[in-house]
C-alpha cells in the first residue's frame, strides 16, 4: 500500500474540511486572479504546447480564473485554498485516481487547500500544497506579477506535476543581508498532464528538501527530491505496460528584480533509476521511452532578461531541454520576444512571439506537429492578452 498517498489525502481532507467550516469567519479575506489570451501558432508541423486546435486562434486554451482565500483560526493557525478553472484541456489538467482528466474547459478544481501552523520561525503546512521541485509550484497559475505569460514549458511540464497531498516544515533564518529558509516536505504528487490515449500515471511517494536565500530584490533556491512513477499504458495491440521507477531531481533557481533590471533563471536535471525492464517496441514510440527508463534523463532550464522602461518592460526568454532517449534525443530550444505593459494598478498586458526549434523528434509535452501534419523542425506562435488580478 501506498502509505504516503493514504496519509496525504487524509491530510488534504483536513485541511479542505477545516477551509469550508471557516468559510463565513470574520477574518477571511478573499481575492481573484486570470488571465485572457489569444494565441496564434503558424505551422502544424510544430505547433508549440497549449495549443488544442492546430493552429487555429484561440483564446480558450490560454485563459483562465482563479479564487484564493485565506485567513486566520487562531493566533497560530491559517488556513489557505486556491480555486482554479482553466480554458485549454491540453494545457493543464487535473486528474482523479485512475488518471482520468476531470478539470479543464472551465470546469474548477482545488488548486491548493492546506493548513498552516507556525510556531515561531518554523511552519508546519497540511494539505495540498504548491509542487516544491520548481521555483514557481506555489504560484503555478498565477502569473500576474510575474514577467512571463506563461511557465515556461520546457522545464515545467517535464514533471508534469503541479501540486502534492502532504506535509512540510519551513524553518526560517534571519542573516540580516537575507533570509534564510530550509524545508523538507513529503506526500503524494498530484498529475496535471494530459497523458496519450490508453495511459495512466501513478505519481506517489514524494520526498525532498530545498532551501532559499531571499534578499532585497533577489531570491536564490537549490532543491533536491525523487519520487515513485508508475505509467500503465494499453497499447492498440492490446498489450498493457507497465513502468515504474524512481525519478531523482535537483534543480536550481533564482530571481532578480532590481534597478529596472529583471532577470529569472531556472535549471533542472530528472533521471528515472530502477526502471521497470520492458524490451522496447513499435508500441512504445510515441511514449519515449526505451527499457522503461519514464524521464531517463531529461535536463531543462530556462534564462529571462528584462529592463523597465516606466510601464514597460521589454523582454527575452531562451529555453532548452535536453534529452538522452532514444525517441526524442538532443536539444530543443526556443526564443521568445515579448513586452510587458502595466496598463493599470491591477491589469499586466502581455504580448510575445514564441519561436521553436528542435532537431528530431520532440516530446509533445513542449511541442508537436497537429493532427498527422509532417513534422517540422521549427514552428512559431504569437500570444496577446493580459494578466488581471481582483
Amino acid at each position: 500500500m501506498d502509505f504516503l498517498k493514504v496519509k496525504s489525502r487524509l491530510l488534504f481532507a483536513l485541511a479542505f474540511i477545516t477551509f469550508s467550516g471557516v468559510a463565513n469567519a470574520s477574518d477571511v479575506s478573499w481575492d481573484g486572479f486570470g488571465s485572457v489570451y489569444y494565441g496564434q501558432a503558424f505551422n502544424k508541423g510544430l505547433v508549440p504546447f497549449g495549443f488544442t486546435n492546430g493552429t487555429h486562434a484561440d483564446f480558450t486554451d490560454f485563459s483562465l480564473i482563479g479564487l484564493n482565500v485565506h485567513g486566520h483560526i487562531n493566533d497560530k493557525l491559517t488556513f489557505f485554498g486556491q480555486l482554479v478553472a482553466i480554458g485549454g484541456i491540453a494545457q493543464t489538467a487535473d486528474y482523479n485516481s485512475a488518471g482520468n482528466i476531470v478539470a479543464g474547459n472551465f470546469q474548477p478544481f482545488i488548486q491548493f487547500a492546506y493548513l498552516n501552523y507556525k510556531m515561531g520561525e518554523l511552519s508546519i503546512r497540511a494539505g495540498r500544497q504548491g509542487f516544491p521541485i520548481l521555483m514557481s509550484g506555489d504560484s503555478l497559475r498565477q502569473t500576474y506579477g510575474t514577467p512571463f505569460r506563461t511557465k515556461p514549458t520546457f522545464i515545467y511540464n517535464i514533471p508534469a506535476l503541479s501540486a502534492y497531498d502532504g506535509i512540510s516544515f519551513n524553518y526560517d533564518w534571519d542573516l540580516g543581508f537575507g533570509k534564510l529558509g530550509a524545508a523538507v516536505f513529503g506526500g503524494s504528487p498530484v498529475n496535471d498532464f494530459p497523458y496519450f490515449t490508453g495511459e495512466t500515471y501513478h505519481p506517489s511517494d514524494l520526498v525532498g528538501g530545498k532551501v532559499t536565500l531571499d534578499g532585497d530584490g533577489w531570491r536564490a533556491r537549490v532543491q533536491a527530491s525523487q519520487y515513485g512513477s508508475r505509467l500503465q499504458y494499453a497499447a492498440p495491440s492490446g498489450t498493457t505496460y507497465d513502468f515504474s521507477g524512481t525519478v531523482r531531481n535537483l534543480s536550481l533557481g533564482y530571481k532578480f528584480d532590481k534597478f529596472n533590471f529583471v532577470s529569472w533563471g531556472e535549471i533542472a536535471w530528472f533521471r528515472t533509476a530502477n526502471g521497470t525492464n520492458v524490451t522496447a517496441d513499435s508500441n512504445l514510440s510515441a511514449l519515449g521511452m526505451v527499457n522503461g527508463q519514464y524521464y531517463s534523463a531529461y535536463r531543462g532550464g530556462y534564462v529571462l532578461v528584462g529592463y523597465r522602461v516606466g510601464d514597460f518592460l521589454p523582454r527575452y526568454t531562451y529555453a532548452q531541454t535536453d534529452s538522452s532517449d532514444a525517441t526524442y534525443p538532443g536539444r530543443i530550444s526556443s526564443h521568445t520576444f515579448g513586452v510587458n505593459w502595466e496598463v493599470m494598478k491591477n491589469a499586466t498586458i502581455k504580448v510575445e512571439y514564441e519561436l521553436d526549434e528542435v532537431p528530431h523528434n520532440t516530446p509533445p509535452f513542449i511541442a508537436s506537429a497537429y493532427n498527422g501534419a509532417p513534422a517540422a523542425n521549427q514552428g512559431s506562435a504569437v500570444y496577446a492578452g493580459v494578466d488581471f488580478v481582483f
